[in-house]
């Protein structure tokens, strides 16, 4: 199920015009909406644009929800002692804590093998 008007709206809503996410305001007022709404999502598209435009949402709610869930965090890029902590910031992205029906995804999968994927075949065949 590809049901874009809430993600929209919650997007409308909770993003401004420069990409910022008011993340203090979404998790008061709509916490469990993103949630509902991925809870909804299936990994099925049909056609390489519908293809990539699914898995840039599902990539995106990914990780509003993953910042979400945590907050209020100061960065997905964490510290440990005033050091970058690499390890952490690492395993945001490795997790595989994303449920698309019966499989877990991590944002890293979705970024290598839904996204990267489907654009290099496709300039291949060019």
């Amino acid at each position: 199920m590809n049901d874009l008007p809430i993600w929209d709206q919650l997007l409308r809503r909770y993003v401004d015009q420069a990409g910022r996410v008011d993340y203090e305001a979404w998790s008061t007022h709509h916490p469990q909406t993103l949630r509902r709404w991925l809870a909804q999502q299936s990994a099925d598209t049909n056609g390489r644009e519908d293809h990539l435009a699914h898995w840039i949402n599902l990539y995106n709610a990914f990780t509003i929800q993953s910042v979400l869930s945590a907050y209020p965090i100061a960065s997905i890029r964490p510290n440990l002692m005033g050091l970058p902590n690499w390890i952490a910031f690492l395993r945001f992205f490795q997790r595989r804590v994303h449920r698309l029906g019966n499989e877990l995804f991590s944002l890293a999968q979705i970024e290598n093998r839904m996204l990267r994927q489907i654009t290099a075949c496709s300039a291949t065949i060019r």
